[in-house]
């Protein structure tokens, strides 16, 4: 009997999962895979990059699939204790003028565990196809009842080895082709064929019960006797009976199996394969400090036309692979310089996911995102006006824990603690003017020194960053500083214990400045002030509110009831061009008696001098002697992995400029075992002394501001800095504050 509402076997789930729709999918925020915006999505060449994410099913996961084929039959067919699926047949008739019969309350099973079950992927066109050789069929239940040339009715009995628990009356080989395809609306469709079986050995008895209606109410018993005895009758029923299960019973399972597959696949088939629609900026915006005002991002990922193919493995076996075309775009906002033009970005040939590394080692699914997407993402969010960052105080005490404003930024500009006279707000605006021609931005890198740990680094460089300092003075917002950068960031993708996949960061590197304005004084610490702004900003970019946070743990078990558990097997840069991101994921056996304990770590502060920290650190546990470590200040971004030197790390962070009491927290892992990552890390309280002031120079006449910029609203969301600027208005330079302030004291003093 086919049941509904179970649970789908794995292959269809992970393709769901990783398209990111179906039933239990993912809750992304998204439209869904049946979602859309309001107006189609506008494809292009250039917002779309052609086979630009890759989903393979490897041909590890084929052998996985097979090796579990009881626990998947399981899923799909009603097997009891002892191996056996049972399936219910529908009634049947044959017979001529002479002589019909029926079948009616037919039930047979096949012995699963005896059969020879083989999984295999072909191409030219894509399928699967399941063979079963030596399957045993027996009857559960069943009778033939005589409607032409006579009367009675019998029950169908096992002719091979009768009276034993392994009776049956046939034995066959069939083969079933699973078709997963994509119609030309870009929807999901699953076509069944199931070859002729070839008939090994039939042997069917007839039984005799004289409750049946035709050998009580209405025939006599004698009849029946006769029409299942050894009479002629008997044997022409016989006869009639082996031509219907030898030439027919390709006709008697299609329909069951085509029934299976489909109530299997129900909830997919008939449903688009695309994600499309728009993430609203407001989503980011009650995360992040970001621009309430951005616009939406607009998204599209599509299946290629080709659908669903094979993927060769070479001796290793074949897989299925489905490649995707990913489109983005935004309405460029107002926050960036205005263009006609777009970097023309296409995807590298893609890797074979062929399901093992190169130590040979088996990984099941395999998902590859070409660098050429990541590149159009940027661009996008660029667009967007999602990168047109402002951090005031309260923002940046929020984000660190640290109060940030004119008294503790002026022990690195002495100029601008004598002008506030006191704390005041203080105010970071990022100018993102990115030229065209610049992109790409983003390059994909191998972590050599990865201590065992699966790791992919990315860097990212942004040229022409605008970054702009604003001071709450006199009950106006007033501009002290704008420069000019080329700043680059380095990103490690790593799993966490839980196998998630999260990001950790090394702090901005900065380039050569270009001073648009400067009311400080020449002695005012700039690329020390920028490391600390910058770092400040990519703080609220990776927040853990978006980090990449892709839980595994528990998913196929939950979804499938499979006792498996995905674990990251590899990230590697992938592709001909080694312009592909590749996460390899294997399934392992749940076994949560066996589970790898985590290190535990011990952290001791020995040196502590503005700017930088030197710990002791130790870890304690199962592989924990070579152990890697990674540290985050004030509730920062996680930095990436490292090995201890001499049992020391030197912690250079730009936030331990500033006085005060600062949380360090440090986590170890062994070596080659992600999953003993400390979940409770060892925290440490650094304190940076306050220095004691000194007497600042008399400052130099500051320069005319010579595109003076709107001092920007107290609190508004709109980001600042280019055309981003939102408040009418013109900030006088420095010396017209200091004359202002005079002014006012003089006005404020007089009776």
């Amino acid at each position: 009997m086919i049941r509904r509402g179970r649970r789908a076997p794995l292959q269809l789930w992970i393709c769901a999962l990783l398209l990111g729709c179906g039933p239990g999918g993912p809750d992304l925020g998204l439209a869904g895979c049946e979602g859309s915006p309001a107006a189609p999505f506008p494809r292009s060449e250039l917002n779309t990059i052609e086979s630009g994410v890759q989903v393979a099913l490897t041909a590890a996961g084929t052998d996985l699939l097979l090796a579990e084929r009881e626990r998947i039959a399981g899923l799909l067919l009603d097997v009891d204790p002892d191996g056996w699926v049972r399936l219910d047949i529908p009634p049947q008739e044959t017979g001529d003028a002479r002589l019909g019969i029926g079948l009616r309350d037919l039930r047979v099973a096949f012995d699963l565990r005896a059969a020879i079950i083989d999984l295999e992927f072909l191409g030219e066109p894509a399928r699967v196809r399941l063979t079963v050789a030596d399957a045993r069929l027996r009857f559960e239940s069943g009778e033939v009842w005589v409607g032409v040339g006579g009367n009675g009715a019998c029950t169908l009995e096992n002719g091979v080895f009768r009276g034993d628990p392994g009776e049956h009356f046939v034995t066959a080989s069939l083969a079933v082709d699973v078709f997963p395809e994509v119609d030309a609306e870009g929807r999901f469709q699953v076509r069944v064929a199931v070859e002729a079986p070839e008939v090994d050995r039939l042997d069917i008895e007839l039984g005799v019960d004289p409750t049946l209606p035709e050998c009580s109410d209405f025939g006599s018993p004698l009849e029946c006797d006769i029409a299942c005895g050894a009479s002629d009758l008997g044997a022409d029923i016989l006869e009639l009976l082996y031509g219907l299960f030898s030439d027919q019973l390709n006709a008697l399972l299609t329909p069951f199996v085509e029934a299976a597959v489909n109530d299997l696949v129900i909830e997919y088939t008939d449903k688009p394969l695309a994600l499309e629609g728009a993430a609203p900026a407001a989503m980011l915006g009650a995360l992040l400090p970001l621009p309430l005002d951005a616009h939406d991002l607009l998204y599209r990922v599509a299946p290629t036309p080709e659908g669903f193919t094979l993927r060769t493995a070479g001796d290793r076996g074949d897989g299925l692979g489905l490649s995707l075309d990913p489109s983005l775009d935004a309405v460029s906002h107002p926050c960036v310089a205005p263009t006609n033009r777009a970097p023309l970005l296409a995807a590298g040939p893609p890797p074979t996911l062929t399901g093992y590394d190169a130590e040979g080692e088996p990984y099941h699914l395999g998902l590859a995102v070409a660098g050429a997407t990541l590149e159009r993402l940027l661009w996008s969010l660029w667009r967007s006006g999602l990168l047109c960052l402002r951090l005031d105080t309260a923002d940046i005490e929020a984000l660190a824990g640290q109060r940030v404003d004119t008294d503790t930024l002026g022990l690195l500009l002495p100029g601008l603690d004598r002008l506030a006279d006191g704390p005041r707000p203080m105010m970071v605006v990022l100018d993102p003017q990115i030229p065209v021609d610049a992109f790409p931005l983003l390059g994909l890198r191998p972590i050599e020194d990865d201590g065992g740990v699966p790791q992919v680094g990315v860097s990212v460089t942004v040229p022409g960053l605008g970054v702009e300092l604003y001071a709450y003075l006199e009950g106006r917002w007033s501009r002290i500083f704008a420069a000019r950068t080329e700043v680059a960031v380095d990103v490690a993708i790593q799993p966490t214990a839980d196998h998630r996949l999260a990001l950790a960061l090394d702090p901005p590197r900065i380039g050569e400045l270009a001073v648009e304005y400067d009311g400080l004084v020449a002695t005012d610490d700039l690329p020390t002030l920028l490391g600390l702004v910058l770092d400040l900003a990519t703080r609220a970019l990776s927040t853990e509110a978006l980090a990449l946070d892709v839980d595994l743990s528990g998913l196929i078990e939950d979804l499938t009831g499979l006792p498996y558990d995905l674990r990251v097997a590899g990230l590697r840069v992938d592709g001909a061009m080694a312009d592909h991101l590749s996460v390899l994921l294997a399934l392992n056996p749940v076994n949560r008696a066996a589970q790898t304990g985590a290190v535990e770590t011990g952290a001791t502060l020995e040196a502590v001098t503005p700017g930088e920290a030197t710990v002791a650190v130790s870890a304690f546990g199962v592989g924990a002697a070579e152990a890697r470590y990674q540290y985050r200040l004030d509730r920062g971004p996680w930095r990436p992995l490292r090995a201890a030197v001499d049992g020391r790390l030197v912690v250079r962070e730009p936030l331990l400029r500033l006085p005060g009491a600062h949380r360090l927290a440090v986590r170890a892992v062994a070596e080659g075992a992600y999953a003993t990552l400390d979940p409770t890390p060892a925290e440490l309280e650094v304190t940076i002394p306050r220095p004691t002031p000194t007497p600042a120079p008399t400052p130099a006449p500051a320069p005319a501001d010579p595109a003076p910029s709107p001092a920007p609203t107290v609190g508004s969301p709109a980001p600042l800095g280019g055309g981003c600027r939102s408040t009418p208005g013109h900030p006088p330079g420095l010396p017209g504050l200091l004359l202002a302030g005079a002014l006012l004291r003089v006005i404020r003093r007089r009776p």
